[in-house]
């Protein structure tokens, strides 16, 4: 059953024991589309194209803006916990969607979390001091896209893009 945008519904169903929830099938995971990309164009530091690479960064910057205007700060934004609904990110029909809220905690204004959690990798500095808030999400997307720099160094392309997105 589709909503009026089109796109299916979200059902939830509870019983006595148990709470299901029963949404949308995705291809998989952003880095799986990368690596996909990766090997269709047979360039493994080729990239994305600037739309592209904009078409993704908006929708994640848009999942994450929707949480922290709910108040919620996610803690393991990466990767793997972006679905895409097809592999081909040069699609421009491809969407993007934030996944895994088992560590989202809501976080009142002017307060701050402590618990050290998420992927190490992701950590913005603030969780190292252990009092940190929704800026951790943001500092996540930029982490991700350094490691790439670092392991690509030839991508230099889409980091400007990534920088100029930002800037807007």
């Amino acid at each position: 059953m589709a909503n009026a945008t089109g796109r299916p519904r979200r059902q939830e169903f509870v019983d006595a024991e148990r709470c299901y929830v029963i949404m949308e099938k995705f291809e998989g995971h952003l880095r799986k589309a990368l690596k996909w990309v990766a090997k269709e164009t047979g360039d493994e530091t080729a990239g994305l194209d600037a739309f592209s690479l904009g078409n993704v960064v908006q929708q994640v910057i848009s999942a994450i803006l929707h949480l922290h205007t709910c108040g919620v700060v996610h803690r393991d934004v990466k990767a793997h916990n972006l679905l895409i609904d097809r592999c081909d990110l040069r699609d421009p029909r491809c969407r993007v969607v934030l996944s895994d809220f088992g560590l989202a905690r809501r976080l009142e204004p002017g307060r701050f979390l402590c618990a050290q959690v998420g992927t190490r990798k992701y950590w913005a500095p603030e969780l190292y001091e252990k009092k940190y808030w929704h800026v951790v999400d943001v500092w996540a997307i930029g982490a991700r896209e350094t490691q790439r720099q670092i392991v690509a160094p030839t991508a230099k392309r889409e980091w400007k893009i990534l920088i100029l997105f930002f800037n807007l």
